[in-house]
């Protein structure tokens, strides 16, 4: 069973930046996702960190009816902290499998927790 730390970092960053029901771009989550690494010792931005968080903001309830496998459930803040979700300021364009069609779309994006 594979471990992704990524997803409670982005959360963490999240929380950080204050984004409980407000926008914070996904830059600024980015910035402080490789903060929350280095505080604990580890490579700020490995290869697939950038992929890691995007996928940690959009996968949601959505993403499971069509991909429910282990990797969408752990890279996925709705599953990992059922308490909120993760809202876009603007909608994110997905393909059927439900994954961003242009990583653009999430990285110009700005990024919101809500509690359920």
């Amino acid at each position: 069973m594979a471990n992704y730390p990524e997803t409670e970092q982005t959360y963490q960053a999240l929380i950080n930046l204050r984004a409980v029901n407000s926008f914070v771009s996904f830059k600024m989550i980015f910035e402080e996702v490789q903060q929350i690494r280095r505080s604990r010792n580890l490579k700020p931005n490995p290869s697939n960190l950038i992929g890691r968080v995007r996928r940690s903001l959009i996968n949601n309830e959505e993403t499971f009816k069509v991909n429910s496998s282990e990797q969408s459930n752990k890279l996925s803040i709705a599953k990992q902290f059922p308490n909120y979700a993760v809202k876009p300021k603007r909608t994110i364009p997905v393909n059927e499998k439900r994954l961003a069609i242009s990583t653009k779309d999430i990285e110009e994006n700005s990024f919101c927790l809500i509690q359920k």
